[in-house]
């Protein structure tokens, strides 16, 4: 053997390498015990994993509760805005019934021509083309090709 210290240093370093590994070992699963044979005491690791589980669990029961809450909420605002929807719908509606029946224009009076008028009308030439008209409630015979009206009796007397 050569006593010249390299030997001394490659113990340090495998000495070195051994700490570290069984430290990663202890850190990861626990310290070793001994009940008759050599083996790991893996408890606290399972506890830690087991407290990690349910701080998940805890932590998605909490978020699945968040997204209920903010369904609810979103279905409340559907509800509401829906609800003003029908509402001003039916308020605009009556609104414009309302307007639609103020300027409603009178009905125009459709009169039935008697038939004597009609008849006085037929013996008047047709190439003058006399028409009836009631003007303040007397029937007059008008024409716009001679621009010249008369009245009834006048179209009596000169028909016959």
């Amino acid at each position: 053997m050569n006593n010249d210290g390299s030997g001394c240093a490659w113990a340090m370093l495998l000495s070195l390498v051994l700490v570290v590994v069984v430290g990663i070992a202890v850190s990861m699963t626990g310290l070793p015990t001994w009940d008759g044979s050599l083996a790991w005491d893996t408890t606290a690791t399972a506890d830690r994993e087991m407290t990690e589980r349910l701080r998940i669990e805890q932590e998605n029961q909490t978020a699945r509760l968040r997204i209920a809450e903010g369904a609810n909420t979103q279905r409340t605002w559907a509800i509401a805005l829906a609800s003003v929807a029908v509402i001003g719908g039916a308020i605009a509606g009556t609104v414009l019934i309302a307007r639609t029946q103020a300027q409603r224009q009178p009905v125009t009076v459709v009169y039935q021509i008697p038939a004597y008028v009609v008849e006085a009308a037929r013996r008047l030439p047709a190439q003058d083309a006399y028409r009836p008209e009631q003007v303040d409630g007397q029937w007059l015979l008008i024409s716009d090709k001679r621009n010249d009206w008369m009245t009834v009796d006048d179209a009596h007397r000169l028909t016959g």
